[in-house]
């Protein structure tokens, strides 16, 4: 069993930006964020639908992402609206693993927080407490340990918060062509890490879509998505889909502008790297 301490100290040793290039590789199987292929899964588990059959009042099912009937769990005596998705025997390890990749080889305790808000199994727990990684017993320091370091207050994590926003659009030349360029740009807070979508058109519904595709199916679901009043993020699809997995709505407003500013210097980079790379052709 790996001892949380050890792992804090492995990761205190590991350079962040090779976590980010070591990204467990996306596949319909392993990835449990892939809505469409856990329902797949749960519909296998003979022994997940004896359960929700067993326990009626503990098992409900609901549409997460665009997909419907996925299977989800509340906790007895919780509210309704503490839901969630209940994952199927055959995709916990990956699970596991995939989130302890992602998440830059955090401790048992951390993981164990990470994936139970949004995930549940009966074995989840006692499986986190058990998982080996390889990467982490290879790194980690030996010898008698120091104590335990005072609490401290923690203010953002990874993947906690991301902003998103529109960039475009931009006429850019391609062997003397011209090219009019739309981007969704998605930016994690914490670790400044970015992904870019080209958008056909800029409706409410387009933009969920491809939120979805490319943030909320690849990275851990955000706890807040930052966004300006743009009709395309407070139309009602994309506010639905916040609603579906529980993201805080946070649109900026005229006297806190700078909330977003992040995406702004982002945007700035995306623009200087496109003309250098366009022009020095």
């Amino acid at each position: 069993m790996t001892d949380d301490r050890e792992m804090s100290e492995c990761f205190q040793h590991l350079p962040t930006e090779e976590c980010y290039l070591n990204l467990p590789e996306d596949s319909a199987v392993d990835n449990p964020l892939d809505i469409e292929a856990i329902k797949e899964q749960q519909d296998a588990d003979q022994e997940l639908q004896r359960a929700a059959t067993k326990y009626a009042d503990r098992y409900l099912r609901k549409s997460v992402s665009g997909v419907d009937n996925v299977l989800c769990y509340v906790k007895p005596g919780d509210s309704p609206a503490s839901w969630r998705i209940a994952l199927p025997k055959s995709m916990l390890l990956s699970t596991i693993r995939w989130f302890h990749q992602i998440t830059g080889h955090p401790g048992s305790k951390r993981l164990h927080i990470q994936i139970g808000a949004r995930y549940y199994h009966r074995d989840l727990r006692r499986l986190i407490d058990n998982y080996n990684c390889d990467h982490c017993q290879r790194n980690k320091l030996d010898g008698k340990g120091y104590g335990h370091l005072p609490e401290r207050e923690i203010r953002s994590l990874p993947f906690e918060e991301c902003a998103v926003d529109l960039i475009g659009p931009w006429t850019i030349q391609v062997r003397d062509k011209p090219y009019e360029f739309n981007a969704l740009t998605m930016i994690d807070t914490v670790s400044n890490l970015v992904e870019l979508v080209r958008i056909d058109d800029k409706t409410s519904g387009h933009i969920a879509k491809k939120y979805a595709q490319v943030w909320l199916s690849r990275y851990p679901w955000p706890a807040r998505c930052i966004h300006d009043n743009g009709g395309e993020f407070i139309g009602p699809e994309f506010q639905y889909l916040l609603q579906g997995c529980r993201i805080k709505d946070v649109p900026t407003t005229s006297k806190n502008p700078q909330a977003n500013a992040i995406r702004k210097h982002m945007h700035q980079t995306v623009g200087n790297v496109l003309r250098t790379l366009l022009h020095g052709q």
